[in-house]
This record gives structure tokens, sequence and C-alpha cells, in this order.
């Protein structure tokens, strides 16, 4: 008989389970692997990309040439949530945690697919676009207004602030740190 057939022979289970028993391993540490791979390259509180993720990310696109054209500009832009320490202190690091997981929430739902949005340290985030010259001004005074908006913690409304600092990615420029440093000067 040849073709599908709607019932499996005596020995097709024991063929079955010896075949699980010898994918299984190789599929957990598959996973194993990604999620360590994940969390190497990933901030564990927000799931957002890490520093050296952000650099190495922002280094591709410097090495690449990605230049300013057609009116768009490179850029990266540093955010520090400014009194943080009024909420984490005195409300604990749980209130913090929530900030820090509502804020990046905010931000990734302001910001362009194409963007990239990192948790660099504590209340430190960074952002790697390309927009033109008025889409960079209108962008940083919506995550302004974003950070400015109250959080709710246990019922009880939190504001903060922001800094952010703007560096174009124009002229000659080494690497990532060199970007952020010109970003938390400005």
């Amino acid at each position: 008989e040849t073709g599908a057939v709607d019932h499996f022979r005596p020995g097709d289970h024991v063929r079955l389970e010896t075949l699980a028993d010898q994918f299984a391993p190789n599929l957990r540490k598959a996973i194993l692997h990604g999620r360590i791979d994940f969390e190497a390259h990933h901030d564990a509180l927000t799931g957002l990309p890490n520093r050296p993720s952000f650099e190495r990310m922002t280094d591709l696109m410097i090495e690449a040439g990605i230049p300013a054209s057609g009116g768009q500009t490179p850029v990266v832009m540093l955010m520090d949530l400014d009194r943080f320490k009024e909420v984490n202190e005195p409300l604990g690091h749980h209130a913090g945690d929530s900030v820090l997981i509502d804020f990046a929430r905010r931000i990734s739902a302001v910001i362009e697919p194409g963007d990239l949005l990192a948790r660099l340290a504590g209340d430190e985030f960074a952002l790697l676009a390309v927009r033109e010259l008025d889409g960079i001004h209108q962008l940083a005074n919506r995550l302004v207004d974003e950070a400015r908006r109250p959080f709710t913690i246990d019922g009880l409304e939190v504001v903060v602030t922001m800094s952010i600092g703007v560096a174009p990615m124009v002229g000659e420029i080494p690497g990532a740190t060199t970007l952020l440093r010109r970003a938390d000067i400005a």
C-alpha cells in the first residue's frame, strides 16, 4: 500500500518515542542558548537592548557610512530621568523599577519601527534614529512630554522629568562612545 495511512503500525510509537528522546536535549540546548544570548544583549528589567548592543549597532551604522542624506540625519539621543532618586529612594526599588518599565513602554510607543531604543544603565536610555531636522526636534519634544506624564505606582501619582541630549551623526565619528559622549554633553 502506498501513500499516507491514518494509523500507526505496531512499532511506530517506539520509533517516535526514541526520536523524541534524541531530539529533546538538542531542543533544550537551543532554547537555553537563545535565552543566554538574549540576556547577554538585553536589559533584564525592560527587555530593551543594553549598552554593548546599542554601541555595537551604532558602530555598525557608522561603519556602513550611513550619512546624512535627503534631509535625513542619523542621531543619538541620550535620555536621563531627572528626580528618579526621589522615586527610587523613598518608595523603594520596586517603585523605581515600575517607572523604568513604564517609561520604556511609553518611549517604545512613540518611536518608529526602525529606531533603536536601549537602556544603558540605571535611569539612562539611548535612542538611535534617522530623521529630518524638524523631525528630530519634534521627537525630542515628544519624548520629554512622555516622561513628564505622571506615573502611577500603587495608586500614587509620581512625576519625573527628563533631560535629553542629541548628537547628530555628522563629520568624523570614531565610534558610538563618541556619539554618546556628545549627547551627554548636549
